[in-house]
This record gives C-alpha cells, structure tokens and sequence, in this order.
C-alpha cells in the first residue's frame, strides 16, 4: 500500500510540474497496485483528456463513479462531456481528424488552432497542429508547435520524436540544394564551358598565324624522355619499400580500437528503471546510440513498470534504425507490435516500420505494416496520403 501512494504522491509532483506523460505512467503503475484508486482514476482521466484521448478520459471517469459515485469530482467531468458546448467542441474535433486524414492539413490546422483557442492547455491539440504543418512542409512551424507542447508536458514522446526527426530532416536539407541553387549551378556550367570553346578557338587562331614556333618545339621534345627514363626507375624502387614497412604498423591499432567494447559490461546502472531509462534518452539525444542501446535494453531485462518497458523497446528500436542495424531494428519493430498493441507508440511504429521496410525494397511487408493503420486505427494521425500513395503503388 506504501508502494502504491508512493505512486501517487509522485504523479501529483509530475503534473505539476507539467509532466503529464510522466505522471500517466506512474498513475497507471499506482492503479496496478490498488485497482480502487479513485483519485488516481480521475487524474489519470484528466491526463488522457490534455492529451485529446476523450474515449480512455471517459472510462477512467466511469470506472471511478462505478467505485464512487458520490461526492465525486468524475461526476463533473462526466457532465462536461455531456455539455452542448462540448459536443460542438467534439464535433469540431473529429471534423479536424477527417481533414487530416484527406491531407487537408491547412483546414484541419485552422479547426486545431479555434479549439485550442478554448482549451490553450491541451496538449494534444499542439501535436496535431504540429503533425499538419509537418505534413505540410513547413519544418519551422512544426518544430515550434511541438516545443510548445513540451512546455505543457516536457516528456511527452510524440513531440520529442517529431523535434529529432525534425532535427535529422534539416540537416538533411542543408546537405541537398534546392532546384534554384541546382539550376544556378548549371547555368555557371554552361557559362563556364562556353568561355572554355572560346579559348580554344582563340588559341587556334593565335597558332595559325605564328607557324614557324611549331618546329622549334618539336625537336627538344625527343630527347627529354632519354634523359629521364633511367632515372625514374631508380627513384622508385626506395619509394615502394617504405610504405610496405609502415603499413601493417597503422593497420594494427585501428584494429585494436574494439578494445573500448567490454566497457559496457562494467558498466554500473542504477536499481531506480525511471533513471536507467532517462539515462538512455539523454545518451539517444546526444547520438551517443552504442550507449543509449545498452540503457534501453537494462529496462527491458529488469524494468517493472508497463509504460517504461514499452518505451525502451520503442527507443531502442529507433536506436538501432538510426544506427542502420536493418536485422536489430526489425526484431525490436516487431517485438513491439505484438507486445504493446495498445501502446503509446502502436500507431507511429506502424507508420515508422512500414516506412522503414518500405525505404530498404520489402514493399510486400511494408504494406502488410502499413495496411494495419486504416484496419486497425482509422481515425490515426498517420492515415495519411504517404501512407496511401504507398499502399495503392502497384506491385
């Protein structure tokens, strides 16, 4: 029973201090230990609802009122779902869905934006505003809608993806010039190769008019090659010998590099899962990835907690996809589709997968993944034009 007021008293803390994500996992945790929590159920509702999960709100209140139904703070939420107000508030809502999943993403964006107008504290309103400029290319908007949500839940999975894909998709851009700077490119080629035809057709002209140089340039030519020819082969032979010694003297440490690899094993974890875990975000953020894998895979062998364990699987795949651990990526991919359905990140690996094995030519499987979202989650943010442009692609 200590244990699981523990729970409580910290999910308390991590609400406070704006850590929703956070402080759902310990509630979830807390609910496990005492199934009766009715405090717990009610701000474990409130979470689900910052986070646009209207259904699972809905049932955690539910479920508290069936244990209590009086002198409820459930009760009150339950009305306000009742509320005219908020049936247009859902209404708008689930309009906005259907316009992102026809890849009207600047409709679905302007519904978002009027209902976080009067509810500036949902936190899920910021992600999908967030994906819909993703969508729609605009990186700078998508990056400030998502730090914004990480203002109001600073752990909060989704907005942390999105800013590292973000990240990897602005390098990506500074690498590969746009047509503009192509184009501009070209025509400095072509200008360039046009002043380079001039030059030789002047060079042309200029020997035409001055042919007696001609013979005079022809007779030293022949005998420079006999003066030079005894001599090159003189010259080489010490050449060769030198770097045949030096060779296997630079082969040997780069081959010895490896050596830091046993490190890992000594190294020392905390007993607290939470600690490991965060260890390896810190280590995932920094691409420290070798390191990273190691945290992620401690959770996995000794973590307790549900939503610490999915969490860990799911970085770990990222882990090795970042790496290009193509086999490690698949196996960790498909451990979590069939341990987690009903996890947090259920729908992006479906996404992320399918794209992942779409990217590397196992189209097959990657529309098996892919054909899951409209099946499975319909209403998903990721039941989107990529995802169909994909999956009506001919085999």
């Amino acid at each position: 029973m200590d244990e699981q007021i523990q729970y409580s008293v910290e999910a308390k803390e991590a609400f406070k201090q704006k850590d929703i994500t956070r402080a759902k996992m310990l509630l979830e945790e807390g609910l496990r230990k005492n199934t009766e929590d009715t405090e717990a159920m009610n701000l474990l509702g409130h979470c689900e609802y910052l986070l646009c999960n209207f259904e699972r709100a809905k049932y955690y209140w539910q479920k508290s009122i069936a244990i209590k139904p009086k002198e409820n703070q459930a009760v009150e939420h339950m009305l306000k779902f009742k509320n005219e107000t908020y049936e247009n508030f859902q209404k708008i809502y689930k309009e906005a869905l259907r316009f992102e999943d026809r890849g009207d993403y600047l409709k679905a964006m302007a519904l978002h934006k009027s209902l976080l107008e009067r509810e500036p504290q949902m936190v899920g309103l910021l992600l999908h505003v967030g994906h819909c400029h993703f969508l729609n290319g605009s990186i700078k908007d998508a990056k400030e809608y998502m730090e914004k949500a990480l203002l109001m839940d600073e752990s909060n999975e989704k907005a942390l993806r999105y800013l590292d894909e973000l990240s990897v998709l602005q390098t990506r851009k500074k690498k590969n010039p746009g047509k503009k700077l192509l184009m501009y490119l070209l025509l400095i080629a072509l200008i360039a190769g046009g002043i380079y035809v001039l030059s030789i057709l002047f060079d042309g002209s200029s020997s035409a008019k001055n042919p007696p140089k001609e013979p005079v340039i022809e007779t030293p030519v022949e005998e420079e090659p006999v003066v030079e020819e005894p001599e090159t082969p003189q010259e080489e032979e010490p050449v060769e010998e030198e770097p045949t010694e030096e060779d296997p003297v630079e082969e040997e440490p780069i081959e010895e590099e490896p050596v830091e690899e046993p490190t890992p094993s000594n190294r020392v974890f905390s007993d607290n899962e939470i600690e490991v875990f965060e260890e390896g975000l810190v280590d995932f953020r920094a691409e420290r990835y070798d390191r990273a894998a190691e945290a992620f895979i401690r959770v996995l062998e000794v973590g307790q907690i549900e939503g610490y364990l999915s969490e860990a699987l799911y970085y770990l795949a990222v882990t090795y996809d970042r790496q290009e651990k193509v086999e490690d990526a698949k196996v960790r991919y498909e451990q979590y589709l069939s341990r987690f359905p009903s996890g947090t990140y259920f729908e992006e690996i479906l996404y992320t997968y399918g794209l992942f094995l779409y990217e590397r030519g196992e189209v097959a499987r990657a529309k098996e993944i892919l054909w899951r979202i409209p099946n499975e989650v319909p209403n998903s943010i990721y039941n989107n034009t990529v995802v169909w442009d994909i999956l009506n692609e001919e085999s």
